[in-house]
């Protein structure tokens, strides 16, 4: 029997095929991006524990020091099309999902900005994907009379009776429910960003009892749908984009708290992303802490 230490990580997607190296940590933080400042020879012939995300500078940097490998949250789709190509290798642990978008959204807020939170899974992804970094931000909850309605004018009232920069992120059937409050928006004089957690569907309950006992009858709950969001939006007057990557989705953060306009950002996950990423969370949690028993006993 030969025995060695090793570590095992389980990874969505990347490019580049395999790689053997010694790992290296070069980030304080799984919300940490890696930084091309960070590389040097040091770094060379290792794997690159590289925190949040890489850009194309990274990568760049990594080839010139002969780096084998780059193990990350996310990285966005258009690394795949640089030309030329990178012969650095990439692994993405989540790829884009329910995770990044909320950590997205929490970075890009500033003391003194509102944050209204969805019901049904994304204030639970709040609770367990946000970065932990003390701001002053007013945070904001409701209960609509079937649960999930009326965000967006909740929302859209907080940010005007504040004059303040409000995000709302909320479920995309939320988002169906409540599409009529986007005709608030019009006469707001403070940016107003709702971002749109798109995965296809009520997918909480997918999480519930209900998914081992409903059988073919699932759908009754989830309500999957193809709706194109982008017209409710355009219908009253809201900026629109969609994004499907974390990089993506920031810079749009940013453009859209920097205008007095309301702004639609429809995220579009995988529809069992969120369930794939709590399983190995609590996976990784079982597992250290048997750990721990086992180191204590």
């Amino acid at each position: 029997m030969v025995e060695a230490n090793g570590t095992i990580i389980e990874a969505a997607c990347g490019f580049g095929g395999e790689a053997v190296g010694r790992l290296k940590r070069l980030v304080n933080s799984p919300f940490e991006p890696l930084s091309a400042s960070a590389l040097n020879e040091d770094a060379s012939d290792s794997i690159i524990l590289g925190g949040q995300t890489v850009d194309e500078e990274v990568l760049r940097e990594a080839e010139k020091w002969k780096v084998r490998g780059i193990i990350v949250g996310s990285i966005d789709a258009s690394l795949l099309e640089l030309d030329p190509p990178t012969k650095v290798r990439v692994v993405a642990t989540e790829g884009f999902g329910e995770p990044a978008v909320v950590r997205a959204v929490v970075d890009a807020l500033d003391a003194g900005d509102l944050l209204m939170i969805g019901n049904s899974l994304p204030v639970r992804h709040l609770d367990t994907w946000a970065s932990h970094r003390v701001r002053d931000v007013g945070v904001l909850s409701q209960r609509g009379a079937s649960g999930i309605d009326g965000l967006i004018a909740g929302g859209a009232g907080a940010a005007a009776a504040s004059g303040a920069r409000t995000v709302a992120l909320l479920g995309d059937v939320s988002f169906l429910h409540g599409a009529g409050g986007l005709a608030l928006t019009r006469a707001l004089t403070a940016p107003f960003v709702v971002v749109v957690l798109n995965n296809g569907g009520g997918r909480i309950f997918e999480q519930l009892p209900v998914a081992g006992r409903a059988g073919d009858a699932i759908g009754h709950f989830t309500t999957p749908h193809e709706t194109d969001l982008q017209h409710a939006a355009r219908l009253h007057g809201a900026h629109f984009a969609r994004v499907a990557s974390e990089s993506a989705l920031r810079s749009a953060l940013g453009e859209a708290l920097g205008r007095t306009a309301c702004t639609v950002l429809e995220a579009r996950v995988p529809d069992d992303g969120a369930r794939g990423a709590g399983a190995r969370l609590f996976a990784a949690l079982h597992d250290a802490m048997a750990q721990l028993a086992g180191d204590g006993a």
